[in-house]
């Protein structure tokens, strides 16, 4: 089981077996598994994306706020600065550096599904050609 964002998600079936039984089972359950998997990630794009637009008017409230303020000339760096050292902008750029976070490992359990389907299709042509003496030629 591996956590993503507020998911438990069980990984135990990527691991391959050659038993037809297995296959079989495996490839009636994988649109499903993958399913599952495409909405978490659909939720966590949605996220991200939701957490950039409020990081994003956050820093031009804070912005504007610091701005207001200044009695002296600054430089747009330390303005930056102190648009970074805000603590609702931290918290924000917490939570989006965990949602990416989240979003890399999601996508690669994706790629690690997509491999999956290839390789119990491949086990499945290879046992039925075994099953038939087709031999390799068939495959």
């Amino acid at each position: 089981m591996i956590e993503i964002g507020n998911n438990l998600i069980d990984i135990s079936d990527l691991e391959m077996s050659d038993d037809i039984n297995v296959i079989n089972k495996s490839l009636a359950t994988h649109p499903g598994k993958f399913g599952e998997i495409s909405r978490i990630s659909v939720v966590i794009k949605c996220k991200k994306e939701e957490l950039e637009l409020q990081l994003k008017r956050l820093k031009a409230e804070v912005d504007s706020k610091i701005r207001s303020n200044l009695s002296k000339k600054t430089t747009e760096t330390n303005i930056d600065n102190l648009i970074s050292l805000e603590p609702a902008v931290k918290e924000l750029e917490d939570k989006l550096l965990n949602i990416r976070k989240d979003e890399l490992m999601i996508n690669t359990l994706k790629e690690a599904y997509q491999h999956r389907k290839d390789c119990l299709l491949d086990l499945a042509r290879n046992l039925r050609a075994q099953l038939y003496n087709l031999g390799p030629q068939s495959i």
